[in-house]
């Protein structure tokens, strides 16, 4: 009876270290270092993603001041060659 128990120990012992080997099994140390890893990428990420939302917004307004001073402009020049062709 004891060793009966004992092979079936032993069977699932090694089971176990199969399982680890294979990698279906992992250590929850590994498992919380990885997380630990994912979450402070995740994190630089959303850093990073902030920074470029702000710097694109900065970029659009500038490219839409841009483009009112270029109307503007245009809008001079055109008036000024109306006014020129008037006076011939």
């Amino acid at each position: 009876m004891a060793r009966e128990k004992i092979r079936q120990l032993e069977a699932k012992a090694q089971e176990h270290a199969d399982m680890i080997a294979q990698g279906i099994l992992v250590k929850k140390s590994d498992v919380d270092n990885e997380n630990v890893l994912l979450t402070t990428k995740l994190f630089e990420e959303k850093r990073q993603r902030s920074a470029v939302e702000t710097e694109k917004k900065g970029i659009e307004q500038e490219l839409e001041s841009l483009s009112m001073a270029l109307f503007e402009e245009a809008n001079k020049v055109t008036y000024l060659w109306d006014s020129s062709i008037a006076l011939y």
